[in-house]
């Protein structure tokens, strides 16, 4: 079983947030955390301290140490407290190529093949002539039509199904299900790190057990930071954990490439 690692690119900086429900939603979360003795106040005030919200430049050195090869997926238009500009990535899509990363699109249209043609178009533009990528949904929406839409733009793959089918494919476009993610265990373990880590083991058993082909990994960046501790600690323990198992990790990308 090969591993597959990801991040979804939600938020850039705190001031992209001011006509949106993140905010808003982001202190209802830290009181909750706080009066459930899930996190202390100073942990959570914290997350409000410093202007950027994301932390893909501190998840590339760590990913680095393990030899993940991870692919980042970025948004090209707003919805759903996805609000930055989609100008504002080139920085970070350089940095992530420049460390052997992969970039993907993070969809926001999913129904209307002009508007997911548009996205497609924004990113390719700042990527290198004839870079080929894939795409995850926001949110992981989708309709009955988006795959083959998807397929119809000239994508590599999607990963926007959240289950633990087999890679399937139309041609040469070809689904990558999600196996885990973090938001999903961190509700399905009651906030408990421990159960976290159960549950997650449990899982890669599973997948051990039915000789899938991969396990793909979604975590999103801006949860890689010391304030929220249980998050950063399972990302961390996750991929060490899989590194000393001896566990191959690979990418979209390569494994398309492979499989054609």
């Amino acid at each position: 079983m090969k591993v597959i690692v990801s991040h979804d690119v939600d938020h850039l900086y705190w001031g992209e947030h001011f006509f949106d429900r993140f905010l808003f939603g982001s202190i209802y979360r830290a009181f909750k955390e706080v009066l459930s003795n899930r996190e202390s106040l100073l942990n959570v005030a914290s997350r409000f301290l410093d202007f950027r919200l994301n932390n893909i430049d501190e998840l590339i050195l760590f990913d680095k140490q393990y030899g993940v090869k991870p692919t980042y997926f970025f948004g090209m238009d707003n919805a759903l407290s996805l609000s930055y500009d989609y100008k504002k990535t080139e920085l970070y899509i350089n940095k992530v190529l420049e460390s052997g990363g992969f970039v993907g699109l993070h969809g926001i249209d999913y129904n209307s093949k002009l508007h997911m043609s548009r996205e497609k178009e924004r990113l390719q533009k700042m990527l290198p002539e004839e870079y080929c990528f894939g795409i995850r949904n926001h949110y992981l929406r989708q309709s009955e039509k988006t795959k083959q839409i998807q397929f119809e733009l000239g994508y590599l793959y999607d990963s926007t199904d959240y289950n633990d089918a087999p890679p399937s494919r139309i041609g040469n476009f070809l689904e990558f299900p999600i196996s885990v993610m973090d938001v999903t265990i961190e509700r399905e373990a009651n906030y408990s790190l421990k159960e976290m880590k159960a549950i997650t083991l449990k899982l890669i058993e599973t997948f051990d057990d039915m000789n899938k082909p991969y396990f793909v990994v979604n975590f999103h960046d801006v949860y890689y930071r010391d304030s929220y501790s249980r998050m950063k600690q399972w990302y961390e323990w996750l991929i060490e954990y899989l590194y000393l198992q001896n566990y191959t990790f690979t990418s979209f990308n390569e494994e398309c490439v492979n499989n054609r």
